[in-house]
């Protein structure tokens, strides 16, 4: 029993330990969390997330936003529903924290409201100009309302890939890309084109934040650098039919293919004779 209760104790103290290193070195981030969750908890969002006017008045919706201009910003505090309130709980303690001490405070700051304001513009705008050439996806764009700070936490962790070394600097940023411009392309969903729009907003953010490193001459990548990232884009070229396979509502430009996985039939031999000799 005293071993059970001395392992339970260094657990606790353990957590505690790296608890308080954690809000010494980012003080912002866990901040961020606990005021995120004070909120939802607050106004009785957390299961179903904010519902009837203050859904319109807090959450990013290209359709409401216009009569409701301060849900731009308020987005950051609010999350649509339990799922996306957990996983932006995961994304701040996993890159919130990275990003603010590679940073620090004031500039990890900067970084998360430039990368939530473009974010949240940017899907906007790619809402409105995707609607002539793709109408079903411009239309299901119109109806999603996004809330929570992942969008700001991936800006500043994108900002805060300036900080690494030229290797790492690479692969994260790559990484990230092919990632979220897989996402796009074949999800479709507001979210992910509000992601690649942080992510762009955190890139460029890091450049002035580190521009005396970034003038620098970079030096050209190995022979085995370029095989690591052409091998990440051939795995993003052959995950993304896959991913519109599961997807319940892709709608982005290559979203079709994910018919390779879906769209198997049975066809009676006598019916594909017949589409044979008709197109002779």
């Amino acid at each position: 029993m005293r071993e059970r209760l001395s392992a339970g104790r260094r657990v606790w103290l353990w957590f505690a330990e790296m608890t308080f290193d954690g809000v010494r070195h980012a003080p912002l981030t866990f901040g961020l969390l606990v005021l995120m969750w004070a909120v939802a908890l607050g106004t009785t969002s957390v299961s179903r997330g904010p519902r009837g006017h203050l859904a319109g008045a807090v959450l990013a919706n290209p359709s409401t936003s216009g009569s409701h201009p301060w849900s731009v910003v308020l987005s950051l505090l609010w999350a649509p529903d339990l799922g996306t309130y957990l996983w932006t709980t995961a994304a701040l303690l996993g890159l919130g924290i990275f990003a603010e001490r590679q940073l620090g405070t004031s500039r990890f700051a900067v970084a998360l409201v430039a990368g939530h304001l473009t974010g949240v513009l940017g899907g906007f705008a790619v809402a409105g100009a995707v609607s002539f050439a793709f109408p079903d996806w411009a239309a299901a764009l119109a109806g999603t309302g996004f809330g929570g700070p992942a969008l700001a936490v991936v800006g500043a962790a994108m900002a805060s890939t300036a900080s690494l070394g030229t290797m790492w600097r690479r692969r994260w940023r790559v990484s990230g890309f092919i990632l979220l411009g897989t996402m796009v392309l074949f999800n479709g969903a507001m979210i992910t084109i509000m992601l690649l729009a942080s992510a762009v907003a955190g890139y460029v953010v890091g450049k002035v934040m580190y521009r005396s490193v970034s003038i620098r001459t970079v030096p050209a990548a190995s022979i085995r650098e370029s095989r690591i990232l052409i091998a990440l884009v051939c795995a993003a070229a052959a995950a993304g039919p896959p991913l519109a396979a599961v997807s319940a509502n892709a709608n982005g430009p290559f979203a079709v293919l994910g018919e390779l996985f879906t769209g198997v039939q049975d066809t009676d031999p006598t019916a594909i004779r017949g589409i044979c000799a008709a197109a002779a």
